[in-house]
């Protein structure tokens, strides 16, 4: 890892797996490593969540929300069971809504990754409700249409070590290309900035997007992006466009902008008096 990285992972469950969410803080706690530049940070409503009461018009999740939001992490970790959870304004449990509220953001976004791990073992005679259990096997079945779960039985801790261990072996890059693969505009300046100080590694993933991108559209939006993050490469890259009379207009004109040249003459430096 070139740089130091701070990764920040939501934990969502309902309340019937806190030995599965002890375990999970311990395992996210092992993976920080200050010889690689790298903290894992738990982020759990136990230690983030302040003694509260709801709003008149509102319901527990959001005094959650007001405190840890899914939009700040990176990854999120979510454990059912038994228990689909209490209802919220907007879902059946609370958790059900952080797991969406994710979901929702990784389409839009391509950030948190999301895991998902659900357990098949028996529940006791006598703990086990019929609604709540009916509500899981539901989720867990809407879940798969948009999504890879993970199933356990007693050996939760040693699958999330280990699919950790995959997932933090290509990060950053790995998480660069699910957001380019959604790069617009509007976020193009903010991860672009996050990446000046590694604009090389920057520039050989917009590369890649680049030899496969048939939308002109996208590839204006990379132009965008590659003249935020700087490089030398980058600026010959977009050298090249400008230069490449069948290339597109629009992303000639891009590029020309990116490289501070009038994009209408396209070879007239911009004045900025």
């Amino acid at each position: 890892m070139s740089r130091p990285i701070t990764f920040h992972v939501f934990l969502a469950s309902p309340g019937d797996v806190g030995p599965e969410r002890d375990a999970a803080a311990r395992v996210l706690e092992g993976f920080s490593d200050p010889t690689q530049g790298r903290t894992v940070v738990c982020r759990r409503w136990e230690d983030l969540v302040p003694p509260g009461a709801k709003a008149v018009d509102g319901d527990f999740q959001q005094l959650v929300f007001r405190h840890m939001t899914v939009e700040e992490c990176d990854i999120f970790l979510g454990i059912f069971w038994g228990r689909i959870g209490t209802p919220t304004l907007r879902a059946e449990g609370g958790s059900v809504e952080e797991t969406e509220q994710a979901l929702r953001l990784w389409k839009e976004e391509g950030r948190p990754r999301i895991m998902l791990y659900f357990c098949n073992r028996p529940i006791p005679e006598g703990q086990a409700d019929p609604h709540q259990v009916a509500g899981v096997k539901s989720f867990l079945a809407r879940v798969k249409e948009v999504a890879i779960p993970r199933e356990f039985t007693d050996d939760f801790e040693a699958k999330l070590r280990n699919d950790l261990t995959n997932l933090l072996k290509e990060w950053p890059r790995g998480q660069l290309r699910d957001q380019l693969r959604l790069l617009n505009f509007d976020t193009a300046e903010k991860l672009a900035e996050e990446w000046r100080d590694d604009s090389g590694d920057f520039f050989a993933e917009v590369q890649a997007l680049w030899a496969v991108e048939p939308d002109p559209v996208r590839k204006a939006c990379l132009c965008y992006a590659l003249g935020l993050s700087g490089g030398e490469a980058a600026m010959e890259f977009l050298a090249e466009v400008v230069e490449d009379d069948v290339t597109h207009p629009l992303i000639r004109r891009e590029a020309a902008r990116a490289l501070g040249l009038d994009p209408g003459g396209l070879y007239r430096p911009v004045s900025h008096a």
